[in-house]
């Protein structure tokens, strides 16, 4: 279970938020174990969603896995950005997100659709 957060998490999910993305944590976790980090860690209304590979009822990197992420977020493929702490989880996402990378040192699922897109 996530003990301690890392420090610039909280403040990167909410820039992210306030520019309209939304933000989830796809885990291989339960939801049990997902409910009580994201709650320890105080990221509960930093997180649009928790999605746990439990729904699928496989684990990462399975493509379905990452297909979760796309039909629970409502957001296209190519909308999501993935961040993980482990390259193997990246590089599978990367097949659905199109835009991933493995940044240390926890994973945070950051999507946005048009309507939620910031105005440049």
């Amino acid at each position: 279970m996530l003990q301690k957060v890392a420090r610039r998490v909280p403040e990167v999910l909410r820039e992210l938020k306030s520019r309209g993305f939304v933000t989830a944590i796809l885990s291989n976790g339960t939801p049990p174990m997902l409910a009580a980090a994201v709650r320890s860690a105080g990221l509960v209304d930093l997180l649009d969603a928790v999605l746990s590979v439990e729904e699928v009822g496989v684990y990462k990197p399975h493509p379905s896995v990452y297909r979760l992420a796309v039909d629970r977020l409502g957001v296209a493929a190519p909308e999501i950005a993935f961040q993980s702490s482990n390259a193997w989880d990246a590089y599978a996402a990367a097949a659905i997100a199109r835009r991933a990378r493995r940044l240390p040192p926890l994973g945070i699922l950051a999507a946005a659709d048009e309507r939620q897109r910031p105005r440049q």
